[in-house]
């Protein structure tokens, strides 16, 4: 065999490699989603769960938001309430934690726009929550605006989306 022949199945293979490695590594849509959805399993706690976990679950779930992050939540039931700061989170998240005897919380169908330099992102999903003391299912759109800080994409603002209801 000729060493033409060699090359041209060197290069082949070299392009395959190149071309597998560019399909299969995470985009940052993707890492952005996988970070939301460790978000929904913090969030997340079965009754009985030690206190050590549960802490350790709040405080996993307030380190993805900015320490300037805010929340504006305006659902129907409910008055329109804000958190400002990862600290308000901390402490509320811990009050959910003690109030609720287990959440389960998933999200749906997130969509991932990046800003020009990929160092933004906002995303738009449905979240779902079922609480262990109440049997009632709740479903709610958010808009979630990230940045991205030392190569982490953190929180910076949640809203909770308006829909239209009758």
């Amino acid at each position: 065999m000729s060493r033409g022949f060699f090359r041209i199945i060197g290069s082949l293979m070299v392009l395959g490699i190149v071309g597998l490695w560019v399909l299969v590594r995470p985009t940052e849509s993707r890492r952005i989603t996988r970070t939301l959805e460790a978000l929904a399993k913090e969030a997340s706690f079965r009754p009985g769960e030690g206190q050590l976990r549960r802490l350790a679950r709040v405080e996993s779930f307030a380190n993805a938001f900015t320490e300037d992050a805010v929340i504006h939540f305006e659902t129907l039931g409910i008055p329109p309430a804000q958190l400002s700061g990862r600290d308000e989170i901390r402490s509320l998240a811990g009050a959910i934690q003690i109030l609720q005897g287990g959440m389960d919380v998933q999200l749906f169908d997130p969509v991932v726009t990046l800003g020009p330099a990929e160092d933004t992102a906002r995303v738009y999903l449905t979240a779902s929550a079922s609480s262990g003391k109440q049997e009632a299912f709740t479903a709610q759109e958010f808009e979630f605006r990230l940045v991205r800080r030392d190569g982490t994409w953190r929180i910076r603002e949640l809203n909770t989306v308006k829909t239209l209801r009758r």
